[in-house]
């Protein structure tokens, strides 16, 4: 796949979701894949930003999801994520905190509200000087 970027390209990765019910090695191995990905692709476009978005906190319906897909995983993720990737030019959009303290039910999907939240903070980092004069 040929990628391009530059000034005015900006690259979202949520990934979180679709590994908590892997071993946490399959996850860091992804997480060093995206790292040395990152680096090829701001060796040829330096000023293209990179945010990657932490896990939000998930509803858990069965005894099973709580063994294999719990929160306190998800938790582990996003510090293995700033583990590998925080030395990099990317923005790591954490919203664990958030989604944790939300008034609303746990949910993968956060309310509406929370979201509304995440999606701010996401174009304070995409949009700048907007988020300033506002």
């Amino acid at each position: 796949m040929k990628m391009i970027g530059g000034e005015n390209v900006v690259l979202v990765l949520s990934l979180c979701s679709h590994f908590t019910a892997e071993p946490t090695h399959v996850y860091t191995s992804r997480m060093y894949e995206l790292r040395y990905a990152i680096e090829q692709l701001h060796k040829k476009y330096p000023k293209t930003t990179v945010i990657i978005k932490t896990c939000n906190t998930r509803n858990h319906r069965h005894y099973r999801e709580v063994v294999q897909m719990s929160d306190w995983l998800a938790d582990k993720l996003n510090q293995e994520m700033s583990s590998i990737l925080g030395d990099l030019n990317v923005v790591i959009l954490d919203v664990w905190d958030m989604t944790v303290s939300q008034w609303y039910p746990y949910n993968i999907h956060p309310h509406t509200h929370v979201v509304d939240n995440e999606l701010n903070i996401l174009m304070s980092y995409i949009c700048p000087m907007m988020t300033k004069n506002v």
